[in-house]
């Protein structure tokens, strides 16, 4: 139990000069813990375990806090662009034509 006690000791001191707080900890992932901090994988393993269960988190393994990818965005029109240098309705990307001065507007 003793030893137990001592590495506790030095993942603290460890914590402390990385600059560790109670903030930062949850963001550790496991190759922080065993790379960075030098923690076996064991206890490293078992700490984000005990974090994601205090924090009420579901799921602490390494695949599933592996953030999603965006969804594609498609064009809904199908047709792309027209090819006649104007704008479709809702298209915001500015022409370089100059404006006109015949009075109308648009």
């Amino acid at each position: 139990m003793q030893a137990d006690f001592r590495g506790l000791l030095d993942v603290i001191e460890n914590f402390r000069d990385q600059s560790i707080d109670g903030a930062g900890l949850p963001l550790l992932t496991e190759e922080h813990l065993t790379n960075s901090l030098g923690m076996k994988l064991g206890p490293a393993l078992k700490l984000r375990s005990m974090l994601a269960k205090k924090l009420g988190c579901p799921c602490p393994c390494a695949l599933c806090s592996v953030p999603t990818p965006p969804p594609v965005r498609t064009n809904s029109s199908g047709s792309g662009s027209s090819g006649s240098g104007g704008s479709s309705k809702g298209d915001t990307t500015p022409t370089n034509r100059p404006p006109s001065n015949d009075g109308s507007i648009g």
